[in-house]
């Protein structure tokens, strides 16, 4: 999903030098080019870049509309925040699933003691099973961990970088001619 997102900042959706303006008539194409490109569930940039620029050209208030794109990245970044509820549960029940393990395995194991005919062998390997459980299940959350960190943060990069691209290249240069009606200023 994020060689998506980052082939999007590559796009060149917007002049990305440093004296283009943009006019607001100029906005409309872009608007065309950029509209179709996102979905509910990806095309940060595209995204962004739909509604900051709808926002400009119905408001004409820069102000607004970059209020608007700052609530956008809030929501974007919720939204992707909760895509990792499942995974973080998952991480945190793993464990918890291997330790229920250890405590049923020690639980047979107590059963296999017999004071009057004591077989250590047979005591020692429930124990050595209950505990492994534990040490698989802990293993396994801290990958799962790991790759949901590593792929929520570039997510979240990505939608960091589309934020950043939106307001060097769309708020940052668009010129709104202020110029009351009848020629006054």
């Amino acid at each position: 999903m994020t060689k998506r997102e980052y082939a999007f900042l590559n796009a060149g959706f917007l002049p990305e030098d440093s004296i283009t303006m943009l006019e607001l008539h100029e906005l409309g194409p872009i608007r065309a080019r950029v509209a179709p490109l996102h979905d509910a569930e990806s095309g940060f940039l595209p995204t962004l870049m739909d509604m900051t620029i709808l926002q400009l050209q119905a408001s004409k208030s820069v102000d607004q509309s970059m209020t608007l794109l700052t609530n956008a990245l809030s929501l974007m970044g919720d939204r992707v925040e909760l895509r990792y509820q499942m995974l973080r549960y998952m991480a945190w029940l793993i464990p918890t699933i291997g330790f229920l393990g250890t405590v049923i395995g020690l639980s047979l194991a107590l059963h296999l003691i017999d004071p009057k005919n004591m077989d250590l062998g047979r005591v020692v390997g429930g124990l050595s099973v209950s505990f492994y459980t534990t040490l698989i299940a802990l293993l396994a959350s801290a990958l799962l961990a790991f790759a949901q960190h590593s792929v929520q943060e570039q997510e979240e990069l990505a939608l960091n970088a589309a934020g950043q691209y939106c307001l060097a290249n769309l708020i940052n240069r668009v010129y709104i001619d202020q110029e009351k009606p009848g020629g006054a200023t």
